[in-house]
């Protein structure tokens, strides 16, 4: 118990300490580490952004060198050779050639070198409008390493294009500063321009090689998703991997406006986090040392607490290895809680003292009258056995008697069964037969009904044949008629023909009419206007007679299919009466078996009645059996009920009386069982010194 209470008091001291300097460490961790991480991106930021002003200070001195020398030297085509030479002496050391740009491109430079820059990028922009240009990265033709153009447009006084004036810088110059960059312990700058080539980086194998939207095919990981965000915005950060698979964190920053250059500063993203990992070791030891410092703590306080309860356990166990001696006190000082324990622990033998003494006294008692229960017990289970035997032969007698009526009731309920199935057959048939008397009834009054229907249909049958027959005359007429119609039909394309050739032998003799005139001249033109109007009222009478002959040939051919339809019509009116002639042949035999049917069904119906009238006879009789065998059925269920209450009666003595020997014996049992445990009681009361 000493060991458990200080093991969960170092225990207790120990997980509480552990979660809360935990919890602390964690949220502390977090906290600093993001406070951290957001404190060197915004340093970084700025250092990029602090490098990036010095660039562009760089190039706006530049700017303003050549703005000078725009507004303060008037190059021409013819002195430029001469002034640029001046000029160079004048300019600042990281130039490292002047130039100047005709209107028409021609190009002269210090070293009196002539060329054409049409095609160049600054001279593009600059007569596209610009006014000052950093041009693209290029390799220098006179020098042979890469150089920046920075160039200024002229404008004179009516503010006329009348050249360009430049400088021509070695790229390594504007790079320097990216080199002189350094970040914790390997950290660099480097520089790009507005279309993403490298212009600067430790790697100088990939300085004016490398475009970086292409940079993971050449063994970066990261920094072509990168390039999106590095191009199209002026400040930011972002995460890529070099070759060597060594991951960073680049913050950029804008040079200026006209070039689009953008210095990048990258840093190994171990070396960032670096100080957030100390910190974090730091705090995890701090908070190890508090953990061991608390549970050294708790182990002191656990040891001053149970050091007191060690003394009352011992007490404790002095009391119980004795011989429950109860006149024994725990004996210990102090004020503190444990002594508060052992002075209400001496309170309670005290009390126990008392109660063991008044259980002695009441035990002797209950040896008393555990013995005298015994004694009834005893004489209560003899009577108890004598009534028992009594009960269980009245009971037997009264089973005897109950056998004997249920085989009576038996016989009696068997004889009224069979004479109820007979009155039920009997009633059966008779229902039968008036079923089948109705439905005799019906059926006789059906086939009168069958039998008016199918005289009724004979009558219509007659007047449908004569009906078949009119019509049949009817149509044969239509067919005559229809054929006179046809032979008249013909006559009119006979008259038909007739007209045509009347027309044609018309139209041949205006034509010889035409053709006399012709010969007479002047005194046949008369003669020529008749034989005109002949010839084409010949060609009318023609054509209509050809539209009449194509309409009569249509008709005809009418005709003809009305002829063709109204044969079969007389044939279909023939097969029409033959099968209503059959029809009426079967309705006539019909009506003759039906006739039959009902002097047959007439005869059923007799027979029916009069076995009805036997049936209700041998019902009577057998209602008054049923009557009788009813009542002695009655009676002996009288019998036979007052046997069972008697029986019922005897089974409840008898249970009555086992419940009572149950009861007995339980008393008895009690009693032995009283004894014994007053006995008990006594050995254990007993070993109580008081």
């Amino acid at each position: 118990m000493k060991g458990t209470i200080r093991l969960k008091m170092i225990l207790s001291f120990g997980l509480l300490s552990f979660f809360i300097l935990g919890s602390i460490t964690l949220a502390i961790s977090l906290r600093i580490g993001s406070d951290i991480t957001r404190i060197s991106q915004d340093d970084m930021l700025q250092l990029a952004q602090a490098k990036a002003d010095v660039l562009r200070r760089q190039l706006e001195q530049l700017h303003w060198e050549l703005k000078i020398l725009a507004s303060s030297y008037d190059l021409t085509e013819t002195n430029s050779l001469e002034l640029l030479q001046r000029i160079r002496r004048s300019v600042s050391q990281e130039v490292l050639g002047v130039f100047f740009t005709a209107p028409n491109g021609n190009t002269y430079t210090d070293l009196r070198a002539t060329y054409s820059a049409n095609k160049s990028d600054y001279y593009k922009q600059i007569r596209n409008g610009a006014d000052f240009v950093v041009g693209k990265p290029e390799i220098s033709q006179n020098w042979g390493i890469p150089i920046v153009v920075v160039a200024q447009g002229i404008k004179n006084a009516q503010g006329n294009f009348t050249g360009i004036v430049g400088f021509q810088i070695k790229l390594s110059t504007l790079s320097s500063i990216t080199e002189k960059i350094k970040v914790n312990k390997s950290g660099f700058g480097w520089l790009l321009d507005k279309e993403g080539l490298v212009l600067a980086y430790p790697e100088e194998s990939l300085v004016m090689d490398m475009q970086i939207q292409d940079a993971d095919s050449r063994g970066f990981s990261g920094l072509s998703s990168f390039s999106s965000t590095l191009l199209s915005q002026t400040t930011g950060y972002g995460i890529y991997k070099d070759m060597w698979n060594k991951e960073y964190i680049s913050f950029f920053s804008q040079v200026d406006e006209e070039s689009g250059w953008k210095l990048v500063i990258s840093v190994p993203t171990a070396e960032i986090h670096k100080p957030i990992q100390e910190l974090l070791i730091f705090i995890i030891i701090l908070s190890g040392v508090a953990i061991v410092f608390t549970v050294l703590v708790s182990l002191l306080i656990a040891k001053s607490i149970t050091k007191q309860l060690n003394h009352a356990v011992g007490a404790f166990q002095s009391l119980s290895e004795g011989d429950a001696d109860l006149t024994k006190r725990l004996t210990v000082t102090g004020h503190d809680e444990v002594s508060d324990l052992v002075n209400n622990f001496n309170n309670f033998i005290e009390k126990l003292h008392s109660l063991v003494i008044a259980l002695k006294e009441a035990q002797q008692e209950l040896s008393l009258v555990g013995k005298n229960l015994e004694q009834e017990s005893l004489e209560a289970k003899h009577i108890v056995d004598r009534v028992n035997s009594t009960v269980s032969n009245v009971k037997s007698k009264s089973e005897t008697q109950a056998q004997s009526t249920d085989q009576a009731a038996i016989a009696a309920t068997e004889i009224a069964q069979s004479i109820e199935s007979l009155n039920t057959m009997i009633r059966t048939q008779v229902d039968s037969i008036e079923q089948a008397s109705s439905a005799v009834e019906q059926m006789v009054g059906n086939i009168g009904s069958v039998t008016a229907s199918i005289e009724l249909m004979a009558s219509q049958f007659e007047e449908i044949n004569k009906a078949s027959d009119l019509g049949s005359e009817a149509q044969q007429e239509v067919v005559d008629r229809i054929t006179l119609v046809a032979e008249q039909s013909r006559a009119l394309e006979e008259a038909n023909e007739a007209i045509a050739a009347i027309a044609s032998q018309t139209n041949l003799l205006a034509m010889n009419a035409a053709i006399e005139a012709a010969h007479a001249g002047d005194l046949g033109k008369g003669f020529s206007v008749v034989a005109d109007e002949i010839r084409r009222l010949a060609e009318t009478a023609s054509e209509q007679s050809k539209t009449i002959g194509a309409n009569l040939a249509s008709m005809r051919a009418e005709i003809d299919g009305v002829v063709s339809s109204s044969q079969r019509s007389v044939q279909t009116f023939g097969s029409l009466i033959k099968h209503i002639e059959t029809t009426g042949s079967l309705v006539y035999q019909i009506k003759g078996a039906m006739e039959e049917q009902k002097a047959g069904s007439s005869q059923i119906l007799e027979a029916l009645k009069t076995m009805n009238d036997i049936t209700s006879q041998v019902k009577a009789a057998s209602g008054e059996m049923t009557s009788s065998i009813m009542i002695i059925r009655d009676e002996i269920g009288n019998i036979h009920q007052s046997a069972s209450d008697i029986k019922g009666m005897m089974d409840t003595v008898v249970l009555e009386v086992a419940e009572i020997e149950g009861t007995t014996q339980v008393v008895l049992e009690s009693s032995d069982k009283t004894t014994s445990i007053i006995a008990s009681m006594d050995n254990f009361i007993g070993r109580f010194k008081v």
